[in-house]
């Protein structure tokens, strides 16, 4: 199974279709064809079915559809250390960020671009879970999320960003805030919308151990779909206050309410053993920014 396959394999997946695929490919479908067979006959399994008027993904398709991106990204992460070999200062950096911490970020990003203009910046927003896993196998450079993440990588090192206090969030004419305090304070009767259950995610154990007064969790994957649901009355949430500049007007966020607080420290995390400049000058302007002495750092 190698990048080529899977690339004329994620092309058919996406448009159920060879000859739109090669045309996607600028390539001719015999050779669409060809790679296809050859994956198939590399994982011994059928990926597609076909006849002459639709294409469809078998069950072991759907399941390769789903990890082909992240396949994908692995290759071009191998690429890069190998061509990491033969420069002697990287211009470019990679920086991982979990769903609800893109905020954290800005004024070091904005620091470090100015001073560094010519590096080469890419970000991009993980689930908790592919965050992890993307700075234990050096697809990203730097991981911005919870500590529990950084944590989860053996021998990854992190400089502290802040600590986040998590308030509950609801539409501005949820019943929510129809009820005595006390009973907001315990999420009393509510669905409570959450990022899909993991080992990083805090809001369930949260309600959960404290004893909160939830009916129901929902789930989501990242902000914007929370915040959809939270809009469409679905439930409510509990989220960092740092993100209410993102938060619609017509949704209230509000500090101070629960019986318990939420709190969790958010960090930027790396891993010691890359040899990328970049990213000793982006952990600088991290600690200039979130006033933490130059030399900090802390092992996991």
């Amino acid at each position: 199974m190698d990048e080529v396959k899977l690339k004329y394999f994620a092309s058919v997946a996406r448009h159920l279709s060879f000859t739109k695929a090669a045309e996607d490919l600028h390539v001719v479908q015999s050779t669409i064809s060809k790679q296809i067979s050859a994956l198939e006959k590399d994982l011994g399994v059928k990926l597609f079915h076909r006849d002459h008027q639709s294409v469809s993904l078998t069950p072991a398709g759907a399941r390769l559809a789903s990890d082909v991106d992240e396949y994908l990204e692995q290759y071009r992460t191998i690429d890069e250390r190998v061509r990491r070999l033969y420069i002697e200062t990287d211009q470019r950096l990679r920086i991982g960020i979990g769903p609800l911490e893109f905020s954290v970020i800005a004024q070091p990003l904005r620091l470090f671009t100015a001073r560094w203009p010519t590096v080469e910046i890419s970000c991009a927003v993980y689930t908790y879970q592919r965050l992890v896993r993307h700075l234990r196998t050096g697809t990203v450079d730097i991981a911005v999320g919870p500590i529990t993440c950084a944590s989860d990588v053996s021998g990854a090192v992190y400089t502290p960003a802040r600590r986040e206090n998590w308030v509950v969030t609801a539409a501005r004419d949820a019943s929510l805030w129809t009820l005595p305090r006390e009973s907001q304070s315990v999420l009393e009767g509510q669905t409570v919308i959450t990022l899909f259950e993991n080992i990083f995610e805090p809001v369930r154990p949260h309600c959960i151990k404290n004893d909160f007064r939830q009916v129901a969790f929902s789930h989501c994957t990242y902000l914007s779909p929370l915040i959809t649901m939270v809009r469409a009355r679905c439930g409510v949430s509990l989220l960092p206050a740092s993100l209410r500049e993102s938060i619609p007007p017509d949704i209230i966020m509000k500090p101070g309410l629960l019986r318990v607080p939420l709190e969790q420290d958010v960090v930027v995390s790396y891993r010691p053993n890359l040899s990328n400049t970049a990213v000793e000058h982006f952990l600088d302007c991290c600690r200039e920014v979130f006033n933490q002495p130059m030399s900090s750092h802390q092992q996991v």
